[in-house]
């Protein structure tokens, strides 16, 4: 025996169910594309908002460097001017201490043996020559001066190359060789 169908069941039933189910598939298939469209868009957002904010860290970063060489430079020139000061300064008082050793060279020369003339020009000899030769000792140019050099050391040929005058100390030599 074949069993009837219910009374209650009726075809349409069954077609309006397959079609719940046909919209419900549709519907979440449409769901599921938004989803993922939603998904992209946030994804591209933050993509988006991730290279906005390198970009910004690099200019920080570009401006942090600037500022920093900026202020390197300001060292080095804060760093030179001081040094150009401290130059200026040590010169003058450089100068300061040259004129008091000169004032007080004049003063003691002039109440000795010198006249202020032999001064003026052992002092003019001195500016013409260079400075280097300040701390050198000075050799009166109106006394002549003798430097006693053993024959062996100095050829009377050289002497003579450079026209310096020269002669043998008489004293020192022996009886033998002494001129008559």
């Amino acid at each position: 025996m074949s069993r009837s169908p219910s009374p209650y069941w009726r075809p349409e039933r069954v077609e309006r169910s397959e079609r719940v189910k046909q919209v419900d598939y549709e519907t979440q298939k449409k769901l599921e594309k938004l989803k993922l469209l939603e998904k992209e868009k946030a994804d591209e957002e933050a993509h988006e908002r991730y290279k906005a904010e390198l970009e910004i860290k690099k200019a920080k970063e570009q401006l942090e460097e600037a500022r920093k060489k900026e202020q390197a430079k300001k060292a080095i020139e804060d760093y030179h001017r001081e040094q150009d000061i401290k130059k200026a300064k040590e010169k003058k008082a450089k100068e300061e201490q040259e004129k008091l050793v000169e004032e007080r060279v004049r003063q003691v020369l002039l109440g000795g043996t010198y006249t202020s003339t032999q001064l003026e020009l052992a002092n003019s000899e001195i500016h013409v020559h260079d400075r280097r030769h300040i701390n050198e000792t000075r050799i009166d140019q109106l006394r002549p001066t003798f430097i006693k050099v053993h024959k062996k050391h100095l050829l009377p040929e050289t002497l003579e190359v450079y026209g310096l005058p020269w002669s043998y100390d008489v004293s020192t030599l022996p009886t033998h060789f002494q001129p008559a």
